[in-house]
C-alpha cells in the first residue's frame, strides 16, 4: 500500500487559474455566464461569479470558511482593509462570508500578483489573527491579547495564546484515516526528537 502526499499550496489554484484565464481572454471572448463554486480541502467554498451589472468585465469572488468571525475579530477587518480594497461591503456572493470584485479590464497591479493575492484571501484572513498577536507582542501588548480559537474543520481548532514575549499556536486535530494517524505519530516522533 502507498502513500501520497498533497501539495497544498499557499492559494487556492482553481481561483488563481480561473482569474488568469479570464485575465488572458479578451473581454468580447469571455464567459459572461460564468459561475463556479470550488471546495477547498478544509471545507472552505470560493464561488467564482461573472458580475451581473458588467459580466465581461469583471468577476466576483466569494469565500464562505469556518472561523471566519473569530478571525474578523481579531484582525482580519483591517488586513482586508488594508490588503483587499476591491472587498465589497454588504453585498456577499451566495452565503459567503465576503466578496472581493474584480475588474479584468483595469487591474489595480499586474495581473499574475492580483490573482496570486485574491486566491490567497483565506490564508491572509486565517493568518490575521496571529499577525494581531505578534505585533502586540512586539509593542510589549503581549500579556493584554487573549486567547483567540478559531474553528477551522469539524472538531477540529486553532488555538493562540500570547504571553509577554511568547506566542503559542496550537492545532487541535482529529485524524481518522489509518495512514493520517501513522503519519501524525512520525511526525511527532521527530518533532520530539528535534
Amino acid at each position: 500500500h502507498t502513500l501520497t502526499m498533497i501539495l497544498l499550496e499557499p492559494y487556492n489554484r482553481m481561483v488563481f487559474d480561473t482569474l488568469r484565464t479570464l485575465f488572458d481572454t479578451p473581454a468580447d471572448r469571455r464567459d459572461t455566464h460564468l459561475h463556479i463554486v470550488a471546495g477547498d480541502f478544509d471545507g472552505a467554498h470560493f464561488v467564482l461569479k461573472a458580475d451581473e451589472a458588467d459580466p465581461s468585465r469583471a468577476v466576483r469572488v466569494g469565500l464562505m470558511m469556518r472561523g471566519f468571525r473569530e478571525c474578523m475579530d481579531n484582525g482580519a477587518s483591517e488586513m482586508l482593509a488594508e490588503l483587499y480594497p476591491e472587498a465589497e461591503r454588504g453585498t456577499n456572493l451566495d452565503g459567503c462570508n465576503v466578496t472581493l470584485r474584480v475588474d479584468l479590464d483595469a487591474p489595480r497591479e499586474r495581473p499574475e500578483l492580483l490573482c496570486n493575492r485574491i486566491a490567497s484571501v483565506k490564508r491572509n484572513i486565517l493568518a490575521a489573527p496571529l499577525r494581531k498577536c505578534i505585533n502586540a507582542i512586539k509593542a510589549g501588548r503581549g500579556r493584554d491579547a487573549t486567547r483567540v480559537v478559531i474553528p477551522y474543520r469539524d472538531e477540529e481548532s486553532i488555538f493562540i495564546l500570547t504571553g509577554a514575549e511568547t506566542l503559542t499556536v496550537t492545532l487541535s486535530l482529529k485524524l481518522q484515516h489509518e495512514d493520517d494517524i501513522v503519519m501524525g505519530r512520525v511526525f511527532l516522533k521527530h518533532l520530539n526528537d528535534a
